[in-house]
């Protein structure tokens, strides 16, 4: 057979194409072995690949020490020094094989069965594999052919994915035959030796004791059909990519500062740029109090013409930062991609960020039709962002079964640079521009809805703003808000393909729950400028008949009843939706389910 080295393309679903990602090739199961380093031309640039790494590996960290703590893992856990053992690779796309290859992928699980005889092939080495022909039954006197039998073993216990291998004691793997008792329930399949008729099996027992992996009994492997997806499922951080303001390991710590006007006692700038002004001055204080760390040094700086009010204000802008830090321990990297797209300057006047008021502020019916819509659909506003820069990341894949249950952690795995080695571990990015609509909630609805649903009394000293700022990301009220602003943007994007020409798998999204906001972007490789189009010419259409959308699902009443969303009516493709069709309920919208009060009441 073949041995599958040729391009890998994968513009339309990005994230399906990183190491152990599984798909349909042929009619044929594979899983892609390598991709290639892409720190090449081909690629746009990361501006700030410090901050990037920094908030991937935050979520690495996280994932992976989550499942080890969980399932009680005799793994090592990763620490705060790992950083440095974490790197950052560009996805390397290609189409012309002058360029080489994306990667290399393999048809995997290799174990085939005669659609005549049963017979079941497995394969010990390269040389039985290479010698294998898929149309040739082995067995004497048999004209059938062979296919692919889709399975492999999954171990709840430690998370290991195992291909199926069996040997007789006395006959080895020469003479083996699948036996499906049940067709429709793989579990009860068996593998049988037709020399001795000794039946076994499909799925063995996972020995993760052996490979010290856990100290748990051993428990039989659960079958998971390839083909149905869930094997391997790459796990997505999208980002903002903002400037690379130096040294500062505190960015985003700084930037925050910035938005909450932490800094304004220090600085006074006129300039429109004063956000970015600020940062840079801020930045350049507290580099020069890391560089000159000791008095000594100082002193000495000071004899060859520095200020010595520079380290002054550098120690209480050092203050300020351990004080943020401190009182704000959530993560803020989400927040200020928010603050970055809403507060981005450019000089050039073409990609300037357009709110929709002024579009219709000298059109007094158009005005009228807007402040209606608003107070409708419970937005306050709505921006057009033409030129954002954004880079996507998989950071790990979800191995076996993920499912929808808090009480589940799943089997994260890291991309480790060798399956032999693993100390080394990389995410593979993938930086490009696009434009894309921000939608701002009303804050004031918004909140008074978490309310509303909720047991607690809203205390009417702290804004909206605030109350948001501040929600705990642990509550149930934060688990609403972000189910309220999630499926709002599945319908959006649900109903793109009507008026951007961008059907839903060409968007993306960004959530920002503490913002009270989210962002539907392109991420089609060809921008055609279809939200730019309809945030001009047909916005309120985008909205037409939404709550009708809303109140009817074909899965009704079950779909309703249950969880309020399923792929019929406001699911999107895995590799499109944040966070993989998790927190969406249309009851955010309805009121007459899981929650008290509708959105849109």
């Amino acid at each position: 057979m073949d041995d599958f080295k040729v391009p890998f393309a994968a513009y339309s679903a990005l994230f399906r194409a990183v190491n152990n990602s599984m798909f349909i090739n042929d009619k044929l199961s594979n899983k892609i072995v390598w991709m290639s380093n892409g720190n090449k031309e081909v690629n746009m640039e990361i501006f700030n690949e410090k901050r990037l790494k920094s908030i991937l590996f935050k979520e690495i960290k996280s994932l992976y020490n989550d499942r080890i703590n969980f399932h009680d893992l005799n793994l090592a856990r990763l620490g705060e020094g790992d950083i440095n053992n974490f790197l950052i690779e560009r996805f390397y796309l290609v189409e012309d094989n002058d360029y080489g290859y994306s990667g290399l992928y393999e048809i995997f699980p290799k174990t085939f069965r005669c659609e005549k005889c049963d017979d079941f092939r497995i394969f010990q080495n390269e040389k039985e594999w290479a010698e294998f022909d898929v149309n040739k039954c082995r067995v004497s006197g048999c004209d059938g052919s062979y296919t692919q039998v889709p399975f492999v073993g999954f171990c709840e216990t430690c998370g290991e994915i195992s291909s199926i291998f069996h040997n007789c004691e006395n006959h080895g793997h020469e003479h083996l035959k699948l036996i499906r008792k049940d067709i429709n329930a793989p579990g009860t399949w068996k593998i049988r030796c037709t020399e001795c008729n000794n039946e076994m099996d499909m799925m063995n027992f996972c020995n993760h004791r052996k490979h010290t992996l856990s100290d748990k009994d051993i428990r039989k492997l659960k079958p998971i059909n390839v083909n149905q997806g869930g094997i391997f499922r790459s796990i997505v951080k999208t980002t903002i990519d903002i400037a690379d303001y130096g040294e500062s390991k505190d960015i985003d710590i700084i930037l925050l500062g910035a938005y909450l006007h932490y800094w304004d006692k220090y600085f006074d700038e006129e300039s429109d740029l004063y956000d970015e002004e600020i940062i840079e001055d801020v930045v350049y204080y507290l580099d020069m109090l890391e560089k000159y760390s000791s008095e000594r040094d100082r002193r000495k700086a000071v004899r060859r013409g520095i200020n010595p009010e520079v380290f002054e204000e550098g120690e209480k802008i050092k203050k300020d930062v351990d004080n943020l830090k401190e009182e704000y321990d959530f993560s803020y990297s989400e927040l200020n991609d928010y603050f970055i797209l809403k507060k981005r300057f450019s000089e050039d006047e073409e990609n300037q960020n357009i709110n929709f008021y002024d579009i219709v502020k000298d059109n007094e019916k158009s005005l009228k039709e807007y402040v209606k819509f608003k107070r409708e659909i419970g937005i306050e506003e709505i921006t057009y962002i033409p030129d954002i820069h954004i880079i996507s990341s998989s950071i790990g894949v979800i191995k076996g079964i993920n499912r929808s249950d808090e009480n589940i952690v799943p089997h994260f795995e890291p991309h480790w640079k060798s399956q032999k080695d693993k100390d080394t571990f990389r995410a593979f990015s993938f930086p490009f521009e696009t434009e894309g609509i921000m939608f701002d909630l009303d804050k004031e609805k918004l909140v008074k809805w978490i309310f509303d649903n909720s047991n607690k009394e809203w205390d009417k000293n702290i804004s909206a703003e605030e109350f948001l700022f501040e929600l705990d990301e642990c509550s149930q009220e934060y688990k609403n808000l972000k189910t309220l602003i999630h499926t709002f943007s599945h319908i959006l994007i649900n109903r793109s393909s009507l008026y951007t020409g961008l059907n839903s798998d060409s968007c993306g999204e960004l959530l920002f729950p503490k913002a009270g906001a989210f962002l539907i972007y392109s991420t089609s490789n060809i921008n055609i400028g279809g939200f730019s189009f309809v945030f001009e010419n047909s916005l309120f259409e985008w909205f037409n008949n939404v709550k009708l959308e809303v109140n009817d699902c074909v899965f009704d009443p079950t779909c309703i009843d249950e969880h309020g969303a399923c792929f019929s009516c406001v699911y999107l493709p895995e590799f499109v939706c944040s966070h993989f069709n998790d927190f969406l309920d249309r009851d955010v919208f309805l009121g007459e389910n899981r929650f008290k009060k509708g959105y849109w009441e």
